[in-house]
């Protein structure tokens, strides 16, 4: 014979329940709004060159930026003029009096923060040069192109390095110079 105990519902063994542990939420990290006008300034060394009779000069240059970006979330498009005095550079018997350009850019942001930017910018210069001496002033209008990087230190301060390039058929004056520049952003 065997004797058994009964069995109690919620009897002597207490149940005790798994703690749920919820599964963490990614949250990607905020991207920055580079969208906003600018006005910078640019220094940089380069070289400068005519074609007939064939000279060239390398010399440091600067410039004066004004600017748009609108940021449209991985993609950040723009517009920029440029100015930039000649500072009495000689190349093949011409002096450089002035330098104006225009031009659009587009960037990729590189890195999750947004704030790496890779751009390449098109456009169009104008230089505006003269004989050594005086008399004879002329203005060559030619193609610009540029390869390069921003970053965004903070909401108003951008900085940037790039590689521009002017390039004229005619054997007008034409370039290529490092740049590196500060932003103004508002």
């Amino acid at each position: 014979m065997a004797f058994g105990s009964p069995a109690w519902a919620g009897g002597p063994t207490v149940v005790v329940a798994e703690p749920v542990i919820a599964a963490p939420v990614l949250v990607a990290a905020p991207s920055v709004n580079w969208t906003g006008g600018y006005v910078g300034a640019l220094l940089g060394y380069g070289k400068l060159e005519t074609g007939e009779p064939r000279s060239s000069n390398s010399t440091g240059v600067g410039a004066l930026t004004a600017g748009y970006d609108h940021d449209f979330g991985q993609w950040v498009l723009g517009g920029e003029l440029m100015a930039a005095p000649g500072a009495g550079v000689e190349i093949g018997g011409r002096e450089v009096e002035n330098f104006l350009g225009a031009r659009v850019k587009a960037g990729y942001k590189m890195d999750p923060s947004g704030r790496w930017l890779g751009q390449g910018s098109l456009g169009y210069a104008r230089v505006s040069h003269e004989a050594v001496g005086g008399g004879d002033s002329r203005h060559t209008s030619a193609p610009m192109f540029g390869l390069g990087v921003s970053y965004l230190h903070s909401s108003n301060v951008s900085l940037s390095g790039e590689v521009l390039a002017i390039r004229d058929g005619s054997g007008g004056p034409r370039g290529t110079t490092l740049l590196l520049g500060a932003q103004y952003r508002f």
